[in-house]
């Protein structure tokens, strides 16, 4: 499978974790996915079913607040052979996971738009589809918020989020994305900044 591709992490991504001092948003060469992965191995992962024969891209987003990693989405775009047309690749949201001890701050929220906002910014116009198996439901309440629509599917332990672009759509999704992202990065580092200085108190 392909790790490198598109190596460059999206520009609008960089620009919007700029102000942020301590958070931090970066490619990761596999080692977040795997460390991240072992903590939940029940989870569904799409990367599991994907053979070396077929056209797709993985990568990974490790998030680190002041130098340590506290979690990690993985995206796969991968090309559909049959469609014929510039736009032939769909995009998933494979596994977004939180270390245990940093949750509660928002930083899934930031995992999944930071992740999205890459996708839209990268590939943009190449992109029909962008779907995720949502194992947890804060995931899919995340995404039916951006307009996925979630599919139950019977004997599985998941939800099948999708949401379908055509025309413009990922330039208007990307300019939503842009703003949601914002507003989480300033609420999660807000409630990281007071869950320091509590931790500061306490330690007097």
């Amino acid at each position: 499978m392909d790790t490198s591709s598109e190596p460059t992490l999206s520009r609008c991504l960089s620009d919007l974790l700029q102000p942020f001092e301590k958070l931090d948003l970066s490619l990761d060469d596999g080692s977040a996915y795997r460390q991240f992965r072992s903590k939940e191995p029940a989870l569904v992962s799409c990367v599991d079913d994907i053979s070396k024969s077929q056209q797709a891209c993985l990568q990974v987003l490790s998030l680190t607040y002041a130098g340590e990693n506290v979690g990690a989405i993985s995206l796969v775009v991968q090309s559909n052979l049959v469609k014929k047309t510039q736009n032939n690749r769909f995009g998933r949201i494979d596994l977004v996971i939180v270390d245990p001890a940093w949750r509660g701050y928002g930083l899934g929220s930031v995992l999944v738009l930071g992740g999205l906002v890459h996708l839209l910014d990268v590939w943009g116009p190449r992109l029909y589809s962008i779907s995720s198996l949502a194992a947890h439901d804060a995931i899919s309440s995340i995404l039916n918020k951006l307009g996925f629509h979630g599919e139950v599917r019977s004997g599985k332990d998941f939800v099948h989020e999708e949401r379908k672009l055509a025309g413009d759509d990922h330039r208007h999704m990307l300019a939503d994305l842009t703003d949601a992202m914002s507003t989480a990065l300033q609420t999660t580092n807000y409630r990281l900044r007071q869950h320091q200085n509590e931790m500061h108190a306490s330690h007097a």
